[in-house]
């Protein structure tokens, strides 16, 4: 299966629990071999607040789960240009923005919203 990981930022794991959970279900995802994409739509803004050597440990450890990272492209272009079976919305707030367009790109993925909470 291949799925969508969409966020607002990448998990910070040694910060807050929310990240650590993120990072778990991620570690999980990939244990049972399904390939996963992680697109974190303010991951500009997370850099420059961590500065480069900080934000660039988080991705290597997402690389080191086989997590691929999409930084290239926005959200439209990724679900233009890829096909995922799942698209997995951290929180509802990404979720609400976004979901039409996972509809009109990928109308046959599937959709989770985890609210955490």
């Amino acid at each position: 299966m291949r799925i969508l990981f969409v966020d607002s930022k990448l998990p910070m794991f040694d910060r807050a629990s929310v990240d650590v959970r993120m990072f778990q279900i991620l570690s999980l995802v990939r244990r049972l071999d399904h390939r996963c994409v992680y697109y974190a739509f303010d991951a500009k803004a997370q850099e420059e607040n961590l500065g480069a050597h900080d934000f660039h440990r988080y991705v290597t450890a997402l690389k080191k789960l086989g997590i691929e990272i999409r930084r290239d492209i926005g959200f439209e272009g990724i679900l233009e240009r890829e096909r995922f079976d799942l698209v997995y919305f951290k929180y509802f707030y990404p979720a609400t923005e976004r979901i039409k367009l996972v509809r009109l790109w990928q109308p046959r993925a599937k959709i989770i919203v985890d609210s955490v909470d």
